[in-house]
């Protein structure tokens, strides 16, 4: 189908603010389904998984392939809440406009200027769309006042509806008013369209001068400068729908299809060559394949399945394709168009289009899938996806499964680019990161539902460390007399700290070979071992150095077993005589709230033992930056939304270790002693 006719849609916005029942309507309006479903009874295309037919909520996204006004028209429906950002984020990649969802009894949350802001810096084409006119005590002209406000002037209605609350029975065209309207209202259309006009012109510099000679252009003129403007974003066009009863969906559904821009109206996507040159990459028939994997799901029947946007070039079913810059390569197997969960085969798919793939174990999320026999492929830029936030420590609930977990979790993890699963060598513990404990359970919920596997979930260790903040000489003795052969070893050494991030260093200092270089080496062997088990507290050792300078051994008895326990006990008595101290992680925090939070915020960082860095003020959001033991934040994606009501938004790296206070260091060493007394 060609470029003009395709058409991709991402729908964004908070949770609850009516994105999948818009969708719905949607796919009634194109003839797509003969009736629409509602969220409340699990009835509609996009939320078909159980866990979303449970909560009542979109956990994952969805598309949905429609067909209106000569055009195919692809809806991404996306989760609103921020512990599924992931595939906001990616639905990015497979659309050229966000639709900017806003509840009009709430406004415009923290979450959404938060989503409007990723869609801009992605280079989509924005709309508003304000649901929900319909409830008591809501004004559209409010609720406009507040969306320019958040967004700027460039937000401008295209629709208005014909009155407020549950008067609310038609929309109004700003573009193609009625001529018989007067009032309030065709005072409200005359500045609109006003105000509209403005917006346009500026996006072609003929049609300015044109506007500023004469004071008016024509509807023609703003029709067909209409996916310009919208392309470049100097107009937000504002649409308001009533989407239960599908109120303004046919609106949306005709500017869709007639003058929103296409795959080839906006910039070329962004990419590099195998040099890593940059390089852009049109939306054009002509030239080599190039087509991004933005989504993978699993499917019991298909196993993985891909969803991709066809950026340049055609994509034919059964090609050999090829993943630009990797020796990975397969065959388009299962090429379909997309309408919720049901796929429909298709022959070939063209630049802009938005289709699915099956049974592709080959390929993954971010993927760039290009001609096989391609010589110069290039590789698509992917959108950037934030690490995870939150953590649990799992073990299965029934002995044997730990080999289904390490298949499943990794599946899971292929389908979402915020799930990570590790092994924390200082604790040996299998983590699952994510980005909140709500994200997690579902995650948990979905491995019990496909595989059959539940785990125990706990928070995870904390990964201290142990070291000393002083010097010490220390010696041991071991001897065992067991009636044959028996055991010796002697060992003296000092011990000192050094510099925090030097790590372990070893000196022999003997002298006169009184250790013999055989057995020295089994004393740097014992002391080693000790370094991982640790020796207050069971965590691993850093920052000292030990320099061995005497000992004795025994013609007989001594050995290199004698020689490794002596090492190892030397050195723990060495460790306890030089006043041994816990450092403890500490995390670099960017935590993102509105203006009226911050006192709350500073505040409980204080009580968490954080350190305030630095704050920048942007519109009504202000960003802190801060330092916080891992210990207190383990937990902070729950409690920051405790604090905001879910209009907070953070971010979380390592940064250092630090000497932990010495009162905490006695708890954290008192527990480990309960716990090596339980194991007993």
């Amino acid at each position: 189908m060609p470029d003009a006719q395709i058409k991709n849609l991402t729908i964004l916005g908070h949770s609850g603010v009516g994105k999948t029942t818009f969708a719905e309507a949607f796919a009634v309006h194109t003839g797509a389904a003969t009736r629409q479903g509602t969220v409340e009874e699990g009835t509609t295309l996009c939320d078909y998984e159980p866990e979303e037919k449970d909560r009542h909520h979109s956990l994952q996204g969805a598309v949905l392939g429609l067909e209106s006004g000569g055009s195919v028209i692809n809806l991404v429906d996306c989760p609103g809440y921020p512990d599924f950002i992931s595939d906001a984020r990616a639905s990015l990649m497979a659309a050229e406009t966000a639709m900017i969802t806003v509840a009009a009894p709430t406004g415009v949350s923290f979450h959404t200027r938060v989503l409007e802001e990723m869609a801009r810096e992605w280079g989509l084409a924005r709309a508003i769309v304000v649901t929900k006119t319909d409830q008591d005590n809501v004004s559209f002209e409010e609720t406009l006042a507040e969306v320019v406000d958040a967004f700027g002037d460039r937000c401008v209605p295209v629709v208005l509806p014909n009155a407020d609350g549950d008067a609310f029975s038609a929309v109004v065209s700003v573009l193609d008013p009625p001529e018989d309207l007067t009032g309030d209202l065709a005072a409200a259309l005359e500045q609109h369209r006003s105000n509209l006009v403005e917006r346009v012109v500026e996006a072609d510099d003929e049609l300015m001068e044109a506007y500023l000679e004469d004071g008016e252009v024509s509807p023609e003129s703003v029709r067909e400068t209409l996916p310009k403007a919208m392309a470049q974003g100097s107009l937000m066009p504002v649409f308001v729908v009533q989407a239960a009863t599908a109120l303004g969906v046919d609106a949306i559904a005709d500017a869709a299809a007639g003058w929103f821009p296409g795959p080839g109206d906006g910039q070329p996507a962004d990419g590099s060559t195998a040099a890593g040159d940059p390089v852009e990459v049109p939306a054009t028939v002509d030239g080599p394949l190039a087509a991004h994997v933005w989504k993978t799901v699993t499917d019991d029947y298909l196993g993985r399945v891909c969803y991709v946007r066809v950026v340049r070039g055609t994509l034919k079913s059964d090609a050999a394709v090829a993943v630009a810059g990797t020796d990975r390569h397969g065959k388009a197997t299962g090429l379909s168009r997309i309408l919720g969960r049901e796929l429909k085969p298709v022959a070939s798919a063209g630049p802009g289009e938005v289709v699915a793939l099956t049974k592709v174990e080959a390929f993954e999320y971010g993927d760039t899938l290009v001609d096989a026999a391609d010589p110069e492929p290039v590789t698509m830029s992917s959108v950037f996806q934030p690490s995870p936030m939150t953590s649990l420590a799992v073990t299965p609930k029934t002995h044997g499964d730990e080999q289904k977990i390490g298949e499943a979790l990794p599946r899971l993890a292929s389908e979402d680019p915020t799930l990570c699963l590790r092994r924390e060598a200082a604790t040996h513990e299998m983590i699952v990161d994510g980005m909140s404990d709500l994200h997690l359970q579902v995650v948990l919920a979905r491995l019990k539902r496909r595989y059959g596997v539940e785990v125990e979930t706990a928070l995870p260790r904390i990964p201290y460390k142990e070291t000393i903040a002083a010097s010490s000489d220390a010696m041991y003795r071991h001897k065992k007399q067991t009636g044959g052969r028996g055991q010796f070893g002697q060992v003296h050494l000092r011990v000192k700290a050094v510099p925090r991030g030097t790590g372990f260093e070893f000196k022999n200092a003997v002298v006169g070979g009184v250790i013999p270089k055989g057995l020295i080496a089994a004393v740097e062997k014992g002391i080693r071992e000790t370094l991982v088990s640790g020796v207050i507290a069971g965590h691993e050792v850093v920052d000292v150095a030990v320099e061995v300078y005497d000992g004795k051994t025994h013609p007989v008895d001594s050995d290199e077993a004698s020689f490794k326990i002596a090492g190892s006990r030397a050195f723990k008595e060495g460790m306890m005589q030089a006043k041994p101290v816990l450092l403890e992680p500490v995390m670099n925090l960017a935590i993102k709230v509105p203006t009226r939070f911050m006192g709350d915020i500073t505040g409980d960082l204080n009580g968490r033992r954080g350190r305030i860095m630095g704050m920048e003020s942007k519109d009504d959001v202000q960003t802190i930056s801060a330092q916080v033991p891992l210990s207190e934040v383990q937990q902070y994606s729950t409690q920051l939304r405790s604090i905001t009501a879910g209009e907070g938004d953070f971010a979380m790296s390592f940064d250092r270790y630090m000497q932990m206070p010495s009162h905490l260091q006695e708890q954290v060493v008192a527990a480990a002693a309960h716990t090596d007394d339980s194991d007993e």
